[in-house]
């Protein structure tokens, strides 16, 4: 029997209809919020005596970890705080040349079935591992374990860990993640990464894919939010993209060199649990130059939005300050985030999850 064109055509505008369905379902866009909800945010009991800045922060348990990045206090990198009182507990990960001293540490991420914490060195390009245990006994304890990362990796500048596993941001920009496992290599890559190099350097083009990642346990999912782009992508076990969301504004990063100063900057920072996602939020531009100084003063996030794990826009938390990181307190459904104030940069905020859209 013949094929008969007009059965053809008809079979591959089904097809294209089909694929472009699909597709559709995969790429959203936030067109409004349902919800837009004000929070208030309450101040520990804290003295920050030594002068630390507080950078990135993760939980653990009962345990605040926090970084450390003003070289100019402190000899560690590394702070543990009690979660109830905020209470400083102790200090680790000496900076420093030696061989198993932080160079240029830019990263936490903790393996709470390991009981340990990865540390990122970008000066040294390794992953160190530190015994949670040994370091509550001997905060002087240095690591023994680390993964050396290897040239194919590219610049990296954000990673997270998916059970036993590294994810990184891929640095060479081919593909959205990889996966890296505790040797240093390199087991799997997910996805095609959508933004172009165009004529940006390497080293620029990577730091203009950082991605703010953050893994649901309960559903296994992997939560990409773009610091430069305004897109949070949402991935199964598979590596497969389930969908991705754009915000109403498009931009892109505007490099004077590899410093974004023109660039306005989407997520800080994202959380997830149950079927929740909150990704925090600026919108505004990386920050200024102050008058007649060569200094950045930086712009931070006021914003929470937040999604379900099937890529609906549930609503927007408006916070009444600026908070530059946060962390999720599962237990007590929390964020604790840091504020720019040098004294007592904690700042805790309630969840309200019964207002947002069901």
């Amino acid at each position: 029997m013949k094929n008969n064109p007009i059965t053809i055509t008809i079979i591959l505008i089904t097809i294209i209809i089909s694929y472009s369905c699909q597709n559709n379902k995969k790429e959203k866009k936030i067109s409004e919020f349902p919800v837009k909800i004000n929070l208030k945010g309450s101040k520990p009991s804290y003295n920050n005596k030594s002068g630390i800045y507080l950078s990135k922060m993760k939980i653990l348990d009962s345990i605040i970890i926090a970084s450390n990045t003003d070289a100019n206090t402190g000899d560690d990198y590394i702070y543990f705080f009690n979660k109830s009182t905020y209470e400083p507990i102790l200090s680790t990960g000496k900076i420093g040349k030696g061989p198993k001293e932080l160079t240029n540490p830019i990263r936490i991420i903790i393996n709470k079935k390991k009981n340990c914490m990865w540390v990122f060195d970008l000066g040294k390009r390794k992953i160190w591992e530190y015994d949670i245990d040994s370091v509550m006994k001997r905060p002087a304890y240095k690591p023994h374990k680390y993964m050396e990362l290897g040239s194919e990796m590219g610049m990296v500048y954000e990673l997270t860990n998916w059970g036993d596993t590294i994810v990184m941001g891929d640095g060479k920009g081919n593909s959205l993640v990889k996966f890296a496992y505790n040797k240093g290599k390199t087991i799997k890559e997910l996805g095609t990464e959508h933004v172009e190099k165009g004529n940006k350097s390497e080293r620029a083009y990577s730091k203009t894919l950082r991605k703010k990642m953050c893994v649901n346990d309960k559903h296994n999912r992997l939560i990409l939010g773009y610091r430069y782009y305004n897109r949070l992508s949402v991935l199964n076990n598979n590596g497969e993209v389930l969908w991705s969301i754009k915000g109403k504004d498009k931009f892109t990063p505007r490099f004077k060199g590899l410093s974004p100063t023109d660039s306005k900057v989407a997520y800080f920072s994202t959380v997830s649990f149950d079927n929740y996602i909150l990704g925090l939020y600026s919108g505004k531009k990386l920050g200024e130059f102050e008058r007649g100084k060569f200094k950045l003063k930086f712009n931070y996030a006021e914003y929470i939005h937040v999604f379900n794990l099937d890529g609906e826009v549930l609503g927007k938390f408006e916070l009444d300050r600026e908070i530059y990181t946060m962390a999720l307190d599962k237990e007590n459904k929390k964020i604790i985030g840091f504020e720019p104030d040098k004294d007592n940069a904690f700042v805790i905020y309630d969840i309200p999850i019964a207002k947002l859209k069901n």
